[in-house]
């Protein structure tokens, strides 16, 4: 089960972090895992290389946090758009994949 958690400060996101393995399929086979990992990494990418916001960022495997060291408007609205992207794919795979926000 992927586990993803959507931190957020009254109404703006100000990090992510998702552990775990969809356990869809086999390792290099799982088209969940690698559908989660690369929304993932590309928005962590977007917000620290793209948009050059200021976060701390961790990736190993099976797991990817990132937390916005600053307000950045255009970092937060990253967050929302892999939340919502997250939460389409959870529509399809259920009992793959979870996604909680915790209120900061």
């Amino acid at each position: 089960m992927i586990n993803s958690f959507f931190f957020r400060n009254k109404d703006s996101f100000s990090g992510f972090e998702i552990d775990g393995h969809a356990n869809f399929d086999q390792s290099g086979r799982d088209i969940v895992c690698a559908g989660v990992s690369s929304c993932a990494i590309m928005a962590a990418n977007t917000v620290t290389d793209v948009i050059k916001s200021g976060a701390y960022v961790v990736c190993e495997d099976g797991k990817i946090s990132l937390s916005l060291c600053e307000s950045n408007t255009a970092a937060q609205a990253v967050i929302e758009g892999l939340y919502l992207h997250l939460t389409e794919i959870a529509l399809s795979y259920p009992k793959n994949i979870t996604i909680a926000i915790r209120e900061d």
